[in-house]
This record gives structure tokens, C-alpha cells and sequence, in this order.
């Protein structure tokens, strides 16, 4: 990915603390594409093929969460991929509101309660991109305060973010693709290893603007983005 080519490109230490995408990515995700774009819906789809989807899209995408998969900078070339799986899968095409829980970065980490000048900018390149956002607000503090992922730890004298945007569009509704692995479980088709999670919106934010930040308690703050 060229950075140049977008209006905002993901802050360059943020990319510093980031890990490097697994071997066969790019062919990972030129077999996706193949599948999806060779069907017009999921109904299409051969028990081999949903398989494959599960794998990768859990290789790629779920296991960032244990910095494995793909990388920040590799990330846009998802993409395609989700958007055609939101097509496949019949997946909305948009939300009334979504949020997203994120830690401040290690340059930066209390950005916000050290009233930090370049917090602002620091902010719109966290929620820029193609990320992972959810309809369970809750779900996202978690998610900020380490909860979800065990990293309460690390997440000491670091600012807590909650982003909320409302209406945004949609690039894959994981709901519609989870719920039709769920109802073809008759078919050997299972969705027991995780691949995404339930109430996950992947979004693509070009040229996020905070409009609004709010403090909720301690070193959490709700930070209200628009795109």
C-alpha cells in the first residue's frame, strides 16, 4: 500500500508498534476474490469454498488480534474481499450508529488527558481505514479497557477511546455472514472456530474529522467521529 494515495494515511508510529503480515497474504486474498466474485450469492457457494473463506478470513483478519494475519500498512487490500462478501452474504449496507474501542498509542499514551496538541490528529488516524467496529457499545469499552483481549496490563497510564459514528456506510455486515454459516450447519458448514465477531461492522473511514470528545471517566473518553 502506497500511503500517498489517500487524503490520510495511518500515522507512520503507529505502523512502528505494528507487526508484519503472514506469509501468502496476497495470495490468500487473490483466491478470495476468485470465489466471491465467481457467485452472486452465498447459496453458491461450495461447502469447500465456505470452508476456505472461514480459514483465511480467520487467519487474515481475526488473528490481528494475537498480531498475526495482516498488517496495517496490508490492510486496504481487504478490502475488495469484504465488500464482495458483504454482496455474497446480503449484508446491510448501512447502520444508524457504530463504535469502536481502541487504546492511545505508546508515543502518545495519555494524549488526552495530557490535553496533547496533536491528539486530535492522532485520533482521526486511529479510526482511519479499514477497521473493525460495533453495534455493541459495551463491547467496545471492552475492548478499550483490554477486557476483550486480556491486555488490561499493558493498557495501565494509557488513555481509553470509545469511537462512536452514526450512519456510516457499511463494507461487510458480519452478522449476515455469521447467521448463514449458522443456518447451513446441517450442510457441515460450522462457524465454531472464530472468524468474526457477532454485531461486527468492518468499516472504510477515508478522511475521518473528530467533531466531538467526551469524557467519561477516569482515562476513558468517547470520541465522536464523522467521515
Amino acid at each position: 500500500m502506497r500511503y500517498n494515495r489517500y487524503a490520510m494515511p495511518v500515522d507512520p508510529r503507529v505502523l512502528q508498534e505494528d507487526f508484519k503480515s503472514s506469509r501468502g497474504t496476497m495470495k490468500d486474498i487473490q483466491e478470495l476474490l476468485k470465489i466471491l466474485k465467481g457467485v452472486s450469492t452465498a447459496h453458491n457457494l461450495q461447502k469447500e469454498e465456505l470452508t476456505f473463506i472461514k480459514n483465511t478470513i480467520r487467519k487474515l483478519w481475526y488473528s490481528v488480534n494475537f498480531k498475526k494475519g495482516i498488517n496495517l500498512a496490508d490492510r486496504e487490500n481487504l478490502f475488495p474481499v469484504f465488500r464482495e462478501m458483504n454482496r455474497v452474504f446480503k449484508g446491510k449496507k448501512t447502520v444508524p450508529v457504530l463504535y469502536r474501542g481502541v487504546k492511545m498509542p505508546k508515543f502518545a499514551p495519555m494524549g488526552l488527558s495530557e490535553k496533547d496538541p496533536g491528539a486530535k490528529e492522532i485520533l482521526e488516524g486511529l479510526a482511519y481505514g479499514l477497521r473493525s467496529w460495533s453495534s455493541d457499545k459495551q463491547m467496545a469499552i471492552d475492548w478499550a479497557n483490554g477486557v476483550a483481549d486480556d491486555t488490561q496490563a499493558s493498557s495501565k497510564d494509557r488513555d481509553k477511546v470509545v469511537f462512536k459514528i452514526s450512519g456510516p456506510s457499511v463494507v461487510l455486515d458480519c452478522n449476515a455472514v455469521l447467521n448463514f454459516y449458522y443456518e447451513n450447519y446441517f450442510r457441515g458448514i460450522t462457524a465454531n472456530d472464530f472468524f468474526l465477531d457477532g454485531n461486527e461492522y468492518i468499516l472504510k473511514l477515508e478522511e475521518p474529522a473528530v467533531v466531538d470528545i467526551e469524557h467519561i471517566k477516569d482515562d476513558l473518553y468517547q470520541v465522536s467521529v464523522s467521515d
